[in-house]
């Protein structure tokens, strides 16, 4: 498993070197542990780039995949930006915007009971103590 973002990043850059504001807003945001929502755009848009017809993309972005997956996650809040849960990042979706409808759709599906009008969801860096 990467340890940094450098090296999660690291199999893609030769591939994916047309990218390279991609791949260094991407790696600005994980150092700086800002704008998460950056980190998940620069993401998938590398996933979908035009070499994503490339035979081993899939498993080259693999490191950078689960480095987003260990270090992001989710914040749902309510109407008083009260926390009503973590949710953990899982990146197997196409792009972003299936990704948060989903997001959305499954947190009212398995909350209906205790839905709230006005629900947020926010992506954060996870605090470092409890990057696995």
């Amino acid at each position: 498993m990467a340890t940094s973002i450098e090296q999660a990043l690291s199999p893609v850059t030769r591939i994916l070197k047309h990218r390279a504001n991609e791949l260094l807003d991407l790696r600005e945001a994980a150092l700086a542990r800002k704008d998460p929502g950056k980190c998940l755009h620069c993401y998938f848009q590398l996933r979908n780039s035009r070499n994503s017809r490339h035979s081993k993309l899939d498993e080259m972005m693999t490191p950078l995949k689960t480095w987003l997956e260990n270090h992001l996650e989710i914040i749902a809040k309510g109407p008083e930006s009260d926390e009503l849960e973590r949710i953990a990042v899982n990146l197997n979706w196409n792009d972003i915007d299936h990704y948060c409808e989903n997001l959305v759709e499954d947190f009212r599906k398995n909350h209906r009971s205790s839905y709230r009008p006005s629900i947020e969801l926010v992506f954060q860096f996870k605090p470092l103590a409890a990057v696995a």
